[in-house]
């Protein structure tokens, strides 16, 4: 029987800090567990594989060497990963973490299996691609790709498919389609709901019409996959759109639908955690159903974004140590969501439509990045950038970008504007250097100024 005061199941971003949190907090013996092979998503199978692929795409590699150096990549960055932990003040242990009851847990290593009683417990397991129940979908075998098929060095897609067909329009699959595109395939995105649906919808709109304007990628929205079947080497999609249904043919079908919370494995059921279809109950400090376990990352189903994550899990390391003063985490402060895509976007803060929602009186500017020098210069025929504002206070609320390749760099100017809680006013009077991307914001502000100048005396 192995003793610890804290014990946190996972070894990804939310573990790791909600580890790291627990020892500030004054935990003495803090044990992380992992699963075999596996450490952190966005190392692994997520947002820096993929961020190689779109780089190596983009400058016209072929796919061999686009997934080579993806893999290189993936290896250096283990190896930091790796180091980094082996410097931790915590324990590691690599197994298979099951309860046995509410503070007793078994960890089966390659070698042994351990039984671990911990005083709290921190799940910071992780998520999984999401496949869609769409009728037969299980018999594509090779020809069903998700996320990890595509980014992860165990993946199993090595050649191009010429025809593909993608279902999902958020984040991964509009990356994802972009790496294809690149390299050479055909693509066809279906998305049941609008495009950028956290964004204002003009936003969706014009990511519609971008995409829309390349040769070999279409989207279609509002329509469906109502079954899929493999014959020889191809995939056979019935397809609906405008209630008429037709069958097309592809080479290979990826589902980016969505993640789900990796739980299964952990006999929930035993501790008395509450979940529904592997989605755990929480309340607004992170705890379970039952008090003494807790819950970190993407296995919250919250935001699946590493920033989220970090957040996430050092309010957890500190709560499973401290019986007083329990943190919550800010929602509102984080968010930052960026699609890196053919045409990228961004949004912090709050939208038009979720301010109104909340009854803000709003104030918006929205400007076009072929209205400005660098943008004409640049040829940008796609693209604009908004802010929002409370006409009662003259704080900036939020931002969203849409079409430069360097939209995820572009909107950090955002965020310690927001954090800071400055107005149009103060934007107006910052310096913005001639001819940048970035002195949209100047223009924007100006525009605040003349929908309500009551923050802009002598501007």
């Amino acid at each position: 029987m192995k003793k610890v005061d804290v014990l946190v199941i996972g070894a990804g971003t939310a573990g790791v800090n909600a580890a790291r949190q627990a020892l500030r907090m004054g935990a003495e013996k803090v044990l992380v567990v992992h699963k075999p092979g596996f450490l952190n998503t966005c190392v692994q199978a997520g947002c820096m594989p993929s961020k190689s692929m779109l780089a190596g795409a983009e400058h016209g590699l072929s796919f061999a060497r686009v997934l080579n150096d993806r893999d290189e990549h993936i290896d250096r960055l283990m190896r930091a990963l790796t180091t980094g932990l082996a410097t931790e003040k915590f324990e590691i242990v690599e197994g298979d973490a099951s309860f046995l009851n509410p503070h007793s847990v078994r960890i089966t290593t390659e070698s042994d299996s351990i039984e671990c009683q911990a005083k709290t417990i921190v799940i910071a397991t992780g998520s999984r691609p999401f496949l869609p129940p769409i009728h037969g979908i299980d018999s594509l075998g090779k020809l069903l790709l998700t996320s990890d098929d595509v980014v992860a060095k165990s993946g199993q897609c090595h050649t191009i498919p010429r025809r593909l067909l993608v279902l999902g329009g958020g984040a991964i699959g509009l990356e994802l389609a972009t790496v294809f595109h690149r390299v050479g395939s055909e693509i066809l995105l279906i998305k049941r709901g609008r495009l950028l649906s956290s964004f204002d919808p003009e936003f969706g709109e014009e990511r519609l019409r971008a995409a829309n304007a390349e040769k070999g990628f279409s989207i279609r929205i509002g329509a469906a996959v109502r079954d899929l079947r493999r014959e020889g080497d191809e995939v056979v999609a019935l397809l609906e759109h405008d209630g008429k249904s037709h069958e097309k043919r592809f080479d290979a079908f990826l589902a980016a639908t969505g993640r789900v919370p990796n739980t299964d494995s952990l006999a929930l059921e035993k501790a008395g955690v509450m979940s529904d279809q592997g989605r755990v109950t929480h309340d607004e400090y992170l705890r379970t159903s039952i008090k003494h376990i807790f819950i970190a990352g993407d296995v919250t189903d919250h935001d699946q974004i590493l920033h989220y994550a970090a957040d996430m899990g050092k309010v957890a390391g500190h709560n499973a140590v401290v019986t007083k003063n329990l943190r919550r985490v800010d929602y509102a402060r984080l968010k930052l969501v960026i699609s890196f895509d053919a045409c990228p976007s961004a949004i912090i803060g709050l939208s038009e439509q979720e301010a109104r929602e909340r009854g803000i009186d709003v104030l918006t500017a929205t400007r076009r990045f072929d209205s400005i020098g660098r943008g004409i210069l640049e040829r940008m025929r796609f693209g604009m950038w908004k802010l929002v504002a409370d006409r009662n206070s003259g704080k900036i609320l939020g931002s969203q970008i849409l079409g430069p390749k360097n939209a995820d760099d572009l909107i950090q100017v955002l965020s310690p504007i927001l954090y800071n809680g400055n107005t149009y006013g103060d934007m107006l009077r910052m310096t913005w250097y001639h001819p940048t991307l970035a002195e949209i914001l100047k223009s924007l502000a100006n525009d605040l100024c003349g929908q309500d100048n009551t923050f802009c005396p002598g501007m």
